[in-house]
């Protein structure tokens, strides 16, 4: 008896981690999947409705947001209305053990970069939770144009870029990658490039 529970936990401990690892990766897929199919839904909704869509993230928004958790975790998709812009999604959440990064055009993927030099921004937008003002600031976004193609991040950069990695959002602060080298360089990574001219969404996977 003492020999075949000394054998289970050896499997079991050489077993759990190569699990943990694994739903790790699919999580990251199935993030990107599901990102992926909201900026098609984006695309798609510009393209039949003739109307500006976009994908939003909460990304910009204060630190005062509640629940906090939103932060770097959820995504939503919006469209302009007689010159309003409304939900047509729901806010969704990332599975878990990903979170949204932001990454700079050329820059590479090291270090977590946290600023606005990938994805555009733009303040005052609604944002739909009971108890919580009608406007909270600011929300990062992709943007398509009535004929399917990405409003350009800046004239000398054309397209938008989102990442995604594992990790968690701490209560505070900004995301803590958990697949990183002993170098702090990320491991895991999906990145979406949003082509401006003709609004072709990529997936990169290292």
């Amino acid at each position: 008896m003492l020999t075949v529970i000394v054998i289970m936990g050896i499997i079991m401990g050489i077993g759990i981690p190569a699990v943990t690892n694994l739903m790790k990766s699919g999580g990251l897929s199935s993030a990107t999947r599901q990102v992926h199919n909201a900026l098609t839904l984006a695309r798609q909704c510009a393209i039949t409705q003739r109307v500006y869509a976009r994908v939003v993230f909460a990304f910009g928004t204060p630190s005062t947001l509640n629940p906090q958790d939103m932060l770097y975790r959820t995504y939503a998709v919006m469209y302009k209305n007689a010159g309003v812009w409304q939900y047509i999604s729901k806010w969704e959440y990332l599975p878990v053990g990903a979170v949204f990064l932001k990454t700079v055009p050329g820059g590479g993927l090291g270090a977590l970069d946290d600023n606005t030099s990938s994805l555009l921004q733009q303040g005052s937008l609604p944002f739909p939770i009971p108890g919580y003002p009608a406007n909270v600031g600011t929300l990062a976004y992709i943007e398509f144009t009535p004929t399917g193609a990405a409003t350009p991040f800046s004239a000398s950069v054309g397209s938008s870029t989102l990442a995604i990695t594992e990790g968690f959002m701490p209560s505070s602060g900004t995301p803590t990658p958990t697949s990183k080298t002993t170098a702090g360089l990320l491991v895991n990574v999906a990145t979406l490039t949003v082509d401006n001219i003709v609004g072709h969404i990529k997936v990169t996977r290292p």
